[in-house]
């Protein structure tokens, strides 16, 4: 998987700031420069019960009234010699 900007491929690498602000759900009280860390997410429905996903971390919710479960799956970077090229994530069904 590729963002259409491919400068947010090493947005998981990086921390970014988050404006001094003490309302709201997210907060900077410090100051400090390395406030947010993005984790990347890919999300897909399936209607095969995804039995394994305790041991790949991933987020499931359903089935719903169709029978399809939404499955939200984290994305690890793919790369070489320190360039990130895409994310990918596996999923596994038994």
């Amino acid at each position: 998987v590729q963002p259409q900007d491919a400068s947010h491929l090493r947005y998981n690498t990086t921390p970014l700031d988050w404006p001094s602000d003490d309302k709201g759900q997210i907060q900077d009280l410090n100051n400090s420069a390395d406030d947010v860390t993005l984790f990347p997410m890919v999300q897909f429905n399936t209607t095969t019960p995804p039995s394994l996903t305790t041991e790949y971390g991933y987020l499931v919710s359903g089935p719903d009234g169709s029978g399809v479960y939404q499955v939200m799956a984290p994305l690890t970077a793919v790369g070489a010699n320190g360039a990130i090229d895409a994310f990918r994530a596996h999923m596994g069904f038994t």
